[in-house]
C-alpha cells in the first residue's frame, strides 16, 4: 500500500521500499530506496525520467512515515524495525535507530523536538530529534495493536487508538497520567485527526463505518456520522465487505481534515472497496456540532490514500496508471471539490508508474475484525459430542 503526506510545500509518498519526495511548484523530485539505506542510495531526477535503481535481496519495506511540520525532516519506519531520520532537502540520512517492535504509526510532535512511535505490540516510544543517536524512551502501552497516534498542538496530550475500540488520551510528557477515554466505537479505530476549526475536538474513524467527534479532554462523544447511509446505493460495496462472521460492514480506511472557515471544517473519508471519497462539512464547536454530506466524489479506483491541505485541496493517490496522483480543489460556487489541472507534482508522480505497479492490495482491515462466538451453540455442540462419545463407549461393551 502506498501512503501520501502533504505539507505546505512538500510532498512525501511511500510505496514498498521506495520513497518519493517533491517540492510543490518545482520540477524536481528525489527517490530513495530504503533497501539500500546502508549505501544511502538516492536517485535524483530533474524530470522524473525512469532510472535504474538498485534492488535488495531482502524484502524490506516502509511501514510508517511522517514529514515534520517545519518540512525540514522526514522519518521512515521499516519492516526490519529500523527508524531512520532524514533531511528533506537532499535526503541525507541523519540517524538510524532500532525500535523494539515493528512500527504501526509514527508522528513528529508539533515542535519537532521528538518522534513518537507506536508499535504493533501496543507500546509507544519517544525518539529525540535533537539527539538523533539517543535510544527511544518508553511512554505508554495498550494491551492491543495500536493503529494511530496524535499529539495535541500544545503537546500536553498523546492520543492513541487501538484494535479494541478504545481511544486513550494520555498526558504528555508525564504519561503515567491518563486524562480520559473516548469510548463508543464498536470496532477497531482506523484513524485520528483534530478538527481544524476547533482543535479541542477529535475526529475518529472506525471499522464500524462511523466517524465520531469527541471532546477528547473530557472523553465526551459530541457527534456521530454513519457513512453507510452515504454509500448504501452501492450494493456491491456492501456485499463485498464481509467480516469473519459474515456481517456486511463498511470500514473507513482513512480520514483527513482541513479548515473551511473559522466555524466550519471539511472531513473526507475513504471507505473500503468504495471507488470514491465522502466529503462532509462540519459546523460548530465542542458545544454543538452538525454535519452535512457535501459530495460523494466518484473515482475510477479505490484510493490508496488521501490528504486535505490548508489550501482546501484534496490530494488522492490511487492504483491508476498515468493518473496515480489527482488533485481536487474546493469550488465555492458549486460547493464541491473539482478536478485541478495538471501540476508539476502530478506530472512527476504520474510519470513514475514503475514505483507503484508492484504494490499488492492490503488485507489489513479484514483481519482486524474479531470473530464472535455463540456460547449457546458451542455448548450444544459440546453436549452432542459427549452424547456421541458415551453412545460409542456403550456400544463397545460386550453383551452376555
Amino acid at each position: 500500500m502506498a501512503r501520501l503526506f502533504v505539507e505546505k510545500t512538500s510532498v512525501l509518498i511511500t510505496c514498498g521500499s521506495k520513497t518519493l519526495t517533491c517540492k510543490i511548484g518545482e520540477d524536481c523530485c528525489q527517490i530513495l530506496d530504503i533497501s539500500n539505506i546502508g549505501s544511502k542510495c538516492i536517485n535524483r531526477t530533474g524530470n522524473c525520467d525512469a532510472d535504474t535503481e538498485a534492488t535488495s535481496a531482502t524484502e524490506v519495506h516502509i511501514v510508517a512515515a511522517d514529514i515534520s511540520s517545519c518540512e525540514k525532516y522526514i522519518c521512515l519506519c521499516t519492516s526490519d524495525k529500523l527508524l531512520s531520520l532524514w533531511e528533506t532537502d537532499n535526503l541525507s540520512i541523519i540517524s538510524n535507530r532500532t525500535s523494539v517492535r515493528v512500527a504501526s504509526k509514527v508522528r513528529f510532535v508539533p515542535s519537532v523536538q521528538a518522534i513518537i512511535l507506536a508499535d504493533k505490540s501496543g507500546h509507544v516510544y519517544s525518539f529525540s530529534v535533537e539527539k538523533p543517536n539517543e535510544d527511544g524512551k518508553f511512554l505508554l502501552g495498550h494491551q492491543s495493536l495500536l493503529l494511530d497516534i496524535l499529539v495535541s498542538p500544545d503537546e500536553k496530550y498523546i492520543i492513541t487508538c487501538d484494535r479494541d475500540e478504545k481511544i486513550r488520551v494520555t498526558r504528555y510528557p508525564n504519561t503515567y497520567n491518563i486524562q480520559s477515554y473516548c469510548l463508543g466505537h464498536r470496532e477497531f479505530i482506523t484513524g485520528l485527526s483534530l478538527l481544524p476549526s476547533d482543535k479541542t475536538v477529535l475526529v475518529s474513524s472506525s471499522g464500524d463505518g462511523t466517524i465520531r467527534l469527541w471532546d477528547y479532554g473530557n472523553g465526551i462523544q459530541l457527534h456521530v456520522i454513519d457513512c453507510k447511509d452515504s454509500v448504501c446505493a452501492n450494493s456491491d460495496t456492501v456485499e463485498d465487505n464481509k467480516t469473519g462472521n459474515g456481517d456486511s460492514v463498511l470500514p473507513i480506511r482513512h480520514i483527513t481534515c482541513c479548515s473551511g472557515d473559522t466555524t466550519t471544517s471539511f472531513v473526507c473519508a475513504c471507505v473500503s472497496k468504495f471507488q470514491g471519497c465522502l466529503v462532509y462539512q462540519i459546523r460548530g464547536d465542542s458545544n454543538y456540532i452538525t454535519s452535512d454530506l457535501m459530495q460523494v466524489l466518484k473515482l475510477q479506483t479505490e484510493p490508496w490514500d488521501i490528504s486535505l491541505t490548508s489550501q482546501r485541496e484534496l490530494w488522492v493517490l490511487g492504483p491508476l496508471r498515468g493518473e496515480s496522483l489527482c488533485i481536487f480543489v474546493w469550488d465555492c460556487n458549486v460547493r464541491q471539490f473539482v478536478a485541478c489541472g495538471g501540476t508539476s507534482v502530478m506530472a512527476q508522480v504520474n510519470n513514475r508508474w514503475d514505483l507503484f505497479q508492484s504494490i499488492a492490495p492490503t488485507k489489513l482491515l479484514s483481519v482486524l475484525y474479531k470473530r464472535k462466538f455463540d456460547n449457546i451453540q458451542s455448548q450444544e455442540r459440546k453436549k452432542q459430542r459427549l452424547a456421541s462419545s458415551v453412545a460409542s463407549s456403550c456400544s463397545d461393551i460386550p453383551t452376555k
